[in-house]
């Protein structure tokens, strides 16, 4: 009779591991267990459905090759098929072999060389999307299934977006009649904006290390970021514009500001406010269009240069803006733990804060994943090769129900082919007998590199969203 223990064990017998074939391809296989065990079992049921519709005779195709081939891959991974005659224990003890997916993989990943993780994840997504767009023109009928996988890739990892802004601002001090001011004269704040640029979010997406403390701050400053520019030059460029009447701030304030503004005084007065007139009325864009024609011309007309003498008196304060407008549903994280130096590229050994939870723009992301570097022991190089480091793969044991609850503290480790199973847990204590188990504080330690072994840490985290995961 089965324990309770080894009773939990029975979901990790279906992660089955994949063969190093090379030697060093393990960060090829770090990727193909990420994408894996990320998928929906519906995307799933898709992609192995692939083996069907691509017939032999289409094989002439490279696109269509890798989808069949990583098909066929995928299906083993599930357990689904095995390859010729290995029996379901012989699968699980010696891994898969991957080596007619990863001969698809030419000029694309480097199978046989040392490489990174993050960047086998990034290139075999990009060749996903490429193929299936060949296979919508190639086989007119598989148009509904492989729009259905680009979409669950793209709710997965591509749904995020990043806008860049670039606004500037100045106040300036008009002339007001109906003004209580000594002065006659009211301030207001003319605010101009570019039109928004907006980008696709990498994935993975690449954060530092070097210098921050923690992933959450590393994080913060790649989505959301503001950067002062000086001197830039606003010509021919489209913007809105948006003016703030400050009049109506507290009177000790508006004295201050009064005190600090010298665009109208008597020897500017006429250009100036005119100047004022003209880019808040409707005919903005001939004035700046002016501005640029007097900025960009070679003439020494005296006219054009006080022109661009009152234009530089504006005094703008121009800066860049960036921030997310909408996130995957898994966050891939590529931690930058390389640099140069000296032309030379070495490895950024910095320990780094880990959270289990992320917040990001007030949505919550919880750790389902992460890919780790380790040295390789001297025992486990083949062929006398010299080893440069080893990735395995640490994923959240995914519920039948095709989520990942938050309260699951069951985990998989896979090695290349070797795959056990483990528990994460908040206090030592709280662990079931007869289960390898972990603290989260000695967990996060070991992926941030804050452990005695130096060396080993995490190069990618895979964060999913809390409406994802309950």
């Amino acid at each position: 009779m089965k324990t309770s223990a080894e009773n939990s064990l029975i979901p990790y017998r279906k992660s089955i591991g994949i063969r190093n074939v090379y030697g060093e391809s393990c960060h090829v296989a770090a990727a193909l267990q990420v994408i894996f065990h990320s998928l929906s079992d519906k995307c799933l049921s898709n992609i192995l459905s692939l083996n069907t519709i691509i017939n032999t005779s289409d094989r002439r195709y490279q696109s269509l090759t890798f989808l069949r081939e990583f098909s066929i891959l995928l299906s083993q991974m599930t357990n689904e098929s095995g390859e010729d005659g290995d029996t379901d224990d012989a699968l699980h003890k010696n891994g898969i072999d991957p080596t007619a997916f990863y001969e698809t993989l030419e000029n694309v990943v480097e199978c046989k060389n040392v490489g990174d993780a993050g960047s086998s994840t990034r290139s075999i997504l990009s060749k996903l999307y490429e193929s299936l767009e060949t296979l919508e023109k190639e086989i007119p009928n598989s148009k509904l299934i492989s729009e259905s996988i680009i979409s669950e890739l793209n709710f997965l990892f591509r749904g995020g977006s990043i806008c860049h802004e670039l606004r500037r601002s100045r106040l300036e001090k008009v002339q007001d009649k109906s003004s209580q001011n000594s002065s006659g004269c009211k301030i207001i704040k003319r605010k101009h904006s570019r039109a928004k640029k907006l980008k696709t979010l990498a994935s993975p997406l690449p954060i530092p290390v070097r210098g921050y403390k923690s992933v959450s701050v590393a994080l913060r400053s790649t989505l959301f970021s503001t950067q002062y520019i000086d001197g830039y030059k606003w010509e021919n460029v489209d913007f809105d514009e948006e003016i703030i009447d400050m009049s109506e701030e507290r009177s000790d304030n508006i004295i201050e500001l009064m005190d600090g503004i010298n665009l109208c005084d008597d020897r500017e007065n006429s250009d100036n406010c005119s100047a004022c007139d003209d880019d808040s009325s409707s005919s903005s864009d001939s004035s700046e269009s002016s501005d640029s024609s007097s900025a960009s011309s070679d003439s020494s007309d005296s006219s054009s240069s006080s022109s661009q003498q009152s234009h530089d008196s504006f005094n703008w304060k121009t800066k860049r803006i960036s921030y997310p407008l909408s996130l995957p549903n898994i966050v891939l994280l590529q931690l930058n733990r390389s640099e140069f130096c000296n032309g030379l590229k070495r490895l950024v050994e910095d320990a780094i804060d880990i959270p289990m939870t992320l917040e990001i723009d007030s949505n919550y992301y919880h750790l389902i994943g992460a890919v780790q570097h380790t040295d390789r022991p001297i025992d486990d190089i083949i062929d006398d090769n010299i080893g440069f480091g080893h990735y395995v793969t640490y994923m959240k044991r995914k519920q039948p129900s095709e989520s990942y609850k938050i309260e699951s503290n069951d985990w998989v480790k896979f090695d290349d082919h070797r795959v056990n199973s483990f528990q994460i847990q908040s206090a030592q204590t709280s662990r079931e007998s007869g289960i390898k188990s972990i603290t989260e504080k000695q967990f996060c330690a070991l992926l941030g590199g804050k452990t005695k072994k130096k060396r080993n840490f995490a190069t990618m985290l895979l964060y999913k969203s809390h409406s994802a995961t309950t």
